[in-house]
């Protein structure tokens, strides 16, 4: 807390002064709310990190941006950013992982949905089969 209030009024101060905060306190900000377990310090951090971004395409700071949309469960997005970040660097083992990590909550999810798709369906055919059973019943 202490150490992003102090980070978060040196980048204040520094913006206050006419020019863009330097690029190093507004990722230093971002790796630092970035370990908040708050959404909106996450949400944050990700706008820091799109501003370093527009300015200076670092691996390391792609790579932040990735876990932070992996934290924030947008995994598809965290893929795409980690496939960036190895064509920067390709030996980035950090995204690698994560990018393997963020496939697998994809497929996971991807499965989870098509089973209450499917259980969904199945539920509308017991519905539909019980309805008609009823009105067959009555004639």
């Amino acid at each position: 807390e202490a150490m992003a209030a102090q980070l978060e009024a040196r980048y204040c101060d520094e913006r206050a002064r006419g020019s863009c905060a330097t690029e190093r306190t507004a990722f230093l900000l971002a790796y630092t709310l970035a370990r908040s377990a708050d959404p909106g310090d996450k949400k944050r951090a990700l706008a820091l990190l799109d501003e370093c971004l527009a300015h200076t395409c670092r691996a390391e700071y792609v790579v932040l941006r990735a876990r932070l949309l992996y934290d924030l469960e947008e995994f598809n997005s965290c893929r795409q950013a980690c496939a960036h970040a190895l064509r920067l660097d390709p030996r980035n083992a950090d995204a690698a992982q994560l990018k393997a990590k963020a496939e697998s909550r994809l497929e996971r999810d991807g499965l989870i949905g098509l089973a209450l798709v499917g259980g969904a369906t199945g539920l509308a055919t017991i519905a539909t089969t019980v309805i008609v059973g009823a009105l067959l019943m009555r004639h």
